[in-house]
């Protein structure tokens, strides 16, 4: 008798004009042409998708921001795995305002194996889980598929950086933080506001938005490094301002930045509010500010 094996149909699930140059074609349980085919449409060669606990997986170039694809298609479940690729040897997955839990996760990708392989290199790709059972985990695909508990596993455990006293406040900076951290920030804040960093590394590290940019050190041991990508959300606009304190950005560099870490400000707070922009350079060298209506049109700027 031969062993049945769960079929899984490949199918254009959904295309669209994401802009006037840019057809955009979301694949359900993509082939590896498929696969390749998205790979070659996207300006960065990486891959956005959704993974279904029941193991459907959803893919389109990642140029495309989750938080972009929910407003263009209503069918598809946001509440499942969010990931993005970058190459064949790193992925990230996360859920929007939600933990993630190993065994759940881990069948869901048992389910979809034969797609990642053709996604991934599953032998050598690092994988990072954001809030996985309220840690953030980063190890290779096999480390993960093979933990016993996950206390074995390598965890990037979000922490205190440092604490301190603020008028008649007990303020803390995070590193990495989790949901929780991040609504504890906000809660203690005047404004209910959040204000940070994100480093070269790739760190985060958040506070309290009652105390500016410029002022954190002073209040720190260990000083932080605050002249590269800083931003405040404050509920209603969020604010970068990432020139004019010793380094140069451009807004195709700041594009670049924001792209990379939508997964983190998405924790923070709401990408289609409003945002403005201090000290960034254009191609002229000129230093000017700007206004859009959202992190989403920001994104889609031609620069």
């Amino acid at each position: 008798m031969k062993n049945l094996k769960r079929l899984i149909q490949s199918e254009i699930f959904y295309g669209f004009n994401y802009t006037p140059d840019n057809w955009v074609e979301i694949f359900k349980n993509p082939s590896s042409s498929e696969i390749n085919n998205t790979i070659r449409n996207d300006s960065q060669k990486n891959i956005r998708g959704l993974l279904y606990k029941d193991g459907t997986i959803f893919i389109w170039p990642s140029d495309v921001p989750h938080e972009t694809m929910q407003y263009v298609n209503k069918e598809l479940d946001f509440n499942q795995y969010h990931f993005y690729t970058e190459g064949k040897n790193w992925i990230r997955f996360h859920m929007e305002g939600q933990h993630i839990y190993y065994e759940e996760l881990k069948n869901s990708i048992n389910l979809s194996e034969n797609i990642f392989k053709n996604i991934i290199d599953l032998d050598n790709c690092n994988i990072n889980i954001l809030n996985l059972d309220g840690s953030n985990y980063e190890g290779t695909f096999n480390e993960f598929k093979n933990l016993k508990k996950l206390k074995v596993g390598r965890l990037i455990k979000s922490e205190i950086y440092e604490g301190f006293n603020y008028r008649d406040k007990y303020f803390e900076v995070f590193i990495n933080p989790t949901s929780k951290e991040i609504s504890d920030t906000k809660k203690i804040d005047s404004h209910n506001s959040i204000r940070g960093l994100i480093n070269r590394d790739g760190n985060k590290y958040i506070w309290p938005a009652d105390i500016a940019h410029e002022y954190i050190n002073n209040y720190l041991k260990n000083k932080l490094l605050t002249n590269y990508f800083r931003f405040v959300y404050e509920g209603d606009i969020w604010i970068f301002h990432e020139s004019g304190h010793g380094n140069r950005m451009t807004f195709k560099e700041l594009q670049e930045i924001i792209k990379n870490n939508l997964d983190f400000l998405s924790q923070l707070g709401d990408l289609n509010i409003n945002i403005h922009i201090y000290g960034i350079y254009d191609e002229h060298n000129y230093y000017i500010d700007s206004n859009y209506d959202s992190i989403n049109e920001f994104l889609k700027e031609e620069f």
